[in-house]
């Protein structure tokens, strides 16, 4: 065994391996720094203009549970809840819609109707702010294509948002 680990062919290998383990090391940390950095960048972009947020927010839903919001921005209208959603590709949905679909290349997804559920935070959120203004807002923020875009989209600074109007919430 001795003749082995010291030939310069196993000495060669270990360093090579050493050196294919470091590259994939720096390799997958450049990966998180960007994803950070493009994270960072998509916060900033969908926090500018508020007075203050809280991110992963979790509101009591009435009966023992409660809902997770993604970003709770206080405006000086009233407060915003976002539903950020990174999807790629073209969104098939409307707001009668049970499902959505997510066509990507040759893959389609399915997915819930995401408007439903805002209406349940909303409410959720009007129960502890009371009479302050309360809306909501599905972001989709990768490139993507809502193609039969309900009445309450909007599209701002390259991403969809979704809108909710506060006067369709309801309790429960």
């Amino acid at each position: 065994m001795n003749s082995v680990s010291n030939s310069p062919a196993f000495e060669l290998a270990i360093a090579a391996v050493a050196a294919i383990l470091a590259g994939i090391g720096a390799w997958l940390a450049i990966r998180m720094y960007r994803a950070r950095r493009i994270r960072r960048q998509k916060v900033e972009l969908l926090t500018n203009g508020a007075a203050d947020y809280q991110e992963n927010v979790l509101v009591p839903d009435g009966s023992g549970g409660s809902y997770h919001l993604d970003f709770l921005l206080l405006h000086a209208r009233g407060i915003v809840i976002l539903d950020w959603r990174d999807l790629r590709g073209n969104i098939f949905g409307g707001d009668q819609m049970t499902e959505w679909t997510l066509m990507n290349g040759g893959e389609r997804t399915t997915f819930p109707n995401p408007l439903n559920p805002m209406y349940d935070r909303i409410a959720a959120v009007k129960l502890i702010a009371k009479d302050v203004p309360v809306e909501g807002r599905i972001v989709f923020f990768a490139p993507c294509d809502l193609s039969e875009r309900p009445a309450e989209v909007d599209r701002k600074a390259g991403c969809d948002a979704v809108g909710i109007p506060t006067h369709g919430a309801h309790a429960g």
